[in-house]
């Protein structure tokens, strides 16, 4: 998913070796100029990864198989949130059930009442954020890998293990973000605002550098949607979208 330097890994967070699948073959030209990942690029990942998702909720939307391979990084370490194939709109109810059991869902990733009553909700997809979180922290580590029944695991409380790139209080808000009653669960606005906070404890410039190059990206993602729509826009600048 992520993209770091060629050199043999040596266990740091800087240097990890293809086996953990932090190589995109795909975009071989962005590994050509992409700086390696350190802690506060993980918290900036995980800060936009809520933000994208409070954004979703906001819309009355849930997305249903929000998991580390569906998060892109571009050359500036800005993220965006992919595979929206599976995100359904839930309107007034805050819920949205599905209707026919057969279609395939990532259970590794999914909150244990969905299972059940296949009701999802932004709670739900807390849920998975928080897993996506442990991918993220562990550096690409399959979740339950080997575990052969998962919901049984998570009704006798037990829990992934905290990864070795994440600190105490973030390891806590994804416990926060397990809790088998969802009520107790976060929701993604206070997501949002923990990273903040555990941004701004590490580098408060690199927070206010994010924020700048998310305010472009936004700016630009609105220009083209004003040009997909065929409406006219002044672009003062002369850049292209």
């Amino acid at each position: 998913m992520f993209e770091t330097n060629n050199s043999e890994s040596s266990g740091s967070i800087e240097n990890v070796d293809e086996q953990n699948g932090f190589y995109n073959v795909d975009y071989p030209e962005i590994s050509e100029e992409f700086e390696p990942i350190s802690f506060v690029d993980l918290l900036a990942f995980a800060y936009q990864i809520a933000n994208g998702m409070r954004h979703l909720t906001s819309m009355s939307y849930v997305h249903r198989q929000l998991a580390l391979r569906n998060v892109y990084i571009s050359h500036d370490k800005t993220i965006r949130i992919g595979e929206l194939g599976l995100a359904r709109r839930h309107g007034n109810n805050e819920y949205y059930r599905i209707m026919n059991k057969a279609v395939p869902l990532p259970f590794h990733w999914m909150a244990p009442e969905t299972f059940k009553d296949h009701k999802f909700t932004e709670k739900s997809d807390v849920w998975s954020f928080a897993v996506c979180l442990w991918e993220l922290f562990t550096l690409g580590r399959v979740p339950y890998e080997g575990l052969a029944d998962v919901l049984t695991f998570l009704n006798e409380g037990k829990r992934l293990e905290k990864p070795e790139f994440c600190s105490e209080a973030t390891y806590n808000l994804m416990r926060s973000c397990w809790e088998l009653d969802a009520s107790k669960r976060p929701c993604f606005s206070h997501c949002v605002t923990f990273f903040e906070e555990q941004l701004k404890k590490q580098d408060t410039e690199v927070f206010a550098d994010l924020f700048q190059k998310l305010e472009i990206v936004s700016l630009h993602q609105e220009q083209l949607q004003d040009w997909t729509n065929g409406s006219n826009f002044d672009n003062d600048s002369g850049d292209s979208v």
